[in-house]
C-alpha cells in the first residue's frame, strides 16, 4: 500500500518543512498560505488539509531551514549541470517531476527565487514552493524521489550560499550574470 499526501506531509513537517495543500490536478495552493511562508504548520492542520483529497508542496526558504529547490525543466539540464549526479543521489532528495527534476538542498544563507532560462532552471527560494512526492502533476504524472532512502532518513544537503554557488556553476557553463534586485540582502 502507498503512503498517502497526508503520511508525506507529516514526514516533510517533521524534516522542519513548511507544508502546504495543493488543489488536486493543479499547481495552486488550496489555502492561503502567506503565514506558512513565516511559520510551520500544525499536525492538527495538516491532518485537516490532507483528510480529503490534496496534492502537497513544500514552501521553500527560511520557514523550512533554509529550504532551496533547484527545479530542472529537463533531466538533460539536470545532467549538464551536475555531471557527477549519481554521487547527488547519495546526500540529498531528488525528485522526478512530470517533465523534469528537482534538487532539495538547505541554504545557510537566505536565497530569493530566481531562474537561469540558459540553463532550463528554475530556483525556488523565499516566496517559492514545489510539489512535492507523491503529489499528482496536472499531466497526470506522479512525483517521485529517486533515491527514497536518502528522503527516509531525513537528510537535506546543507551548503553555505546556494545562490552563489548555482550562479558559480553556471558560469563554468558559459552563463553571464544577470545582477538584479534580488542581490541584494533578505
Amino acid at each position: 500500500m502507498s503512503e498517502s499526501c497526508l503520511d508525506y506531509a507529516l514526514k516533510y513537517l517533521d524534516m522542519g518543512l513548511s507544508v502546504i495543500p495543493i488543489l488536486p490536478g493543479t499547481k495552486r495552493p488550496a489555502v492561503e498560505w502567506g503565514e506558512f511562508q513565516r511559520r510551520l504548520p500544525t499536525v492538527k492542520k495538516v491532518e485537516e488539509w490532507f483528510s480529503r483529497s490534496m496534492n502537497v508542496a513544500t514552501v521553500c526558504g527560511r520557514v523550512s531551514g533554509g529550504l532551496t529547490v533547484l527545479d530542472f525543466d529537463k533531466p538533460e539540464s539536470f545532467e549538464k549541470f551536475f555531471p557527477r549526479w549519481k554521487e547527488l543521489l547519495k546526500a540529498t532528495p531528488i525528485v522526478q517531476t512530470a517533465r523534469g527534476i528537482h534538487v532539495w538542498l538547505r541554504s545557510e544563507r537566505p536565497c530569493r527565487s530566481f531562474k537561469i532560462p540558459e540553463l532550463q532552471l528554475d530556483v525556488k527560494g523565499e516566496g517559492g514552493y514545489v510539489l512535492a512526492p507523491p503529489s499528482v502533476h496536472p499531466s497526470g504524472r506522479i512525483y517521485r524521489f529517486l533515491n527514497p532512502d536518502v528522503f527516509e532518513e531525513g537528510h537535506i544537503l546543507l551548503v553555505e550560499d546556494v545562490k552563489e554557488d548555482v550562479w558559480r556553476r553556471a558560469e563554468q557553463l558559459g552563463v553571464r550574470r544577470v545582477y538584479d534586485l534580488s542581490d541584494l540582502e533578505l
